[in-house]
């Protein structure tokens, strides 16, 4: 590596550092400084003074250096993500998810629109229609239940008494 691309790394050093002792105060200070620049002395040390595994220390300590590479190091915990934020995330999100379910229930309407339309202009003239061409047939059939319904409701009736 070129000494050009030392003071970047000095930057991301402390960046990191910093980070480290705003996520475990003294106990992150007193590792680094123990660790001297061994990044497996550090997640140790850490590990002995928070009683945290190592295994979760090795994806915080990267997480934490993927932060410090991505903003520079931020020196205060406003510039990490809030509860906030992730409100405001979820409020946007919520906001979106609403527009689609709206613009699906108006889709649904349009489609519901086009069949009544469809059922009233073509279907319904059609059924009356055929009612016309079978009126006599359809009102005997009805004068034959009526009278069939009256003798079995009419019979059961009378001997009851």
């Amino acid at each position: 590596m070129s000494e050009t691309n030392a003071p970047h790394r000095a930057a991301h050093s402390d960046a990191l550092t910093k980070l480290i002792v705003e996520e475990w105060g003294e106990d992150g200070r007193a590792a680094i400084e123990a660790a001297a620049g061994d990044h497996e002395a550090l997640i140790v040390g850490l590990s002995e003074r928070t009683g945290r595994t190592k295994a979760l220390l090795r994806r915080q300590i990267a997480e934490l250096d993927e932060l410090a590479r991505e903003t520079g190091g931020p020196t205060t915990r406003q510039a990490r993500p809030t509860a906030a934020d992730g409100v405001a995330q979820a409020a946007a999100s919520l906001s979106e998810l609403g527009r689609r379910v709206e613009a699906a229930v108006r889709e649904v309407e349009g489609r519901a629109q086009a069949a009544l339309g469809e059922v009233t202009d073509t279907k319904l003239p059609q059924a009356e229609a055929k009612i016309r061409e079978n009126l006599l047939t359809s009102l005997l059939m009805s004068l034959g239940f009526g009278l069939l319904v009256g003798i079995i409701v009419g019979g059961s009736l009378g001997r009851g008494r």
